[in-house]
């Protein structure tokens, strides 16, 4: 059987697009995406940030976040990736801990 990514939604988190897709994207209630969003940290030095929420069962999502870096503000001097896994137990969710963050940094040196 082929699995169906659908896109539920565009939020913002602070100034950061979230879509949200997968199998069972459309099972998400606004208050678990508000959860789900909660473990998002906000960071002034990404330019255009965005998070991704994939469901890859009903109470299991992957979060990926991230954008371009800055040190100025000014100028792009790189990108930022982390990756982190959520469940849902009784009607809250949290961060599995089963699986650590999995992060990426990308320096530009001109």
């Amino acid at each position: 059987m082929r699995a169906t990514v659908v896109t539920v939604a565009i939020l913002f988190v602070g100034c950061a697009a979230v879509d949200i897709r997968g199998p069972h994207a459309n099972r998400l209630s606004s208050e678990d995406i508000r959860q789900i969003k909660a473990f998002v940290i906000s960071d002034s030095h990404l330019i255009s940030p965005w998070v991704h929420i994939t469901t890859v069962a009903p109470d299991r999502v992957q979060v990926e976040h991230g954008g371009l870096t800055s040190s100025d503000a000014m100028s792009i001097n790189g990108k930022h990736v982390t990756k982190f896994f959520v469940v849902k137990r009784h009607g809250r969710w949290s961060v599995d801990e089963r699986f650590g963050l999995e992060g990426t940094a990308e320096i530009t040196a001109w």
